[in-house]
């Protein structure tokens, strides 16, 4: 194995049940491209979390890479990016279909 291979193995297995629920939140609903963004306020709307329990698990993931932001004029979107994908691959024992 290589060093990125090994990042990215470290990564995944830091994942919490948090983390993968926005994750396949985002994959089940198609948010897997930057013309698909799902604004924050209705990720937290429909997974019922607090703005600052949100806030710490998207910033967790946008670091790790997993999650991209977009920034318009009102409003903040987020969708999974390849990363993401593996990564919600490997912790569901590829349950989630890329």
């Amino acid at each position: 194995m290589n060093t990125n291979e090994d990042y990215f193995e470290i990564v995944v297995s830091n994942l919490d049940v948090e983390d993968i629920g926005i994750m396949a939140f985002l994959h089940k609903n198609n948010a897997i491209d930057s013309i698909y963004a799902i604004k924050t306020s209705v990720i937290r709307e429909q997974i019922g979390m607090s703005k600052s329990s949100l806030n710490q698990v998207l910033n967790r993931l946008k670091l790790a890479n997993l999650i991209q932001s977009i920034h318009n004029s009102n409003k903040y979107s987020i969708f999974l990016t390849e990363f993401g994908k593996a990564a919600l691959h490997i912790k569901t024992n590829g349950g989630m279909k890329l």
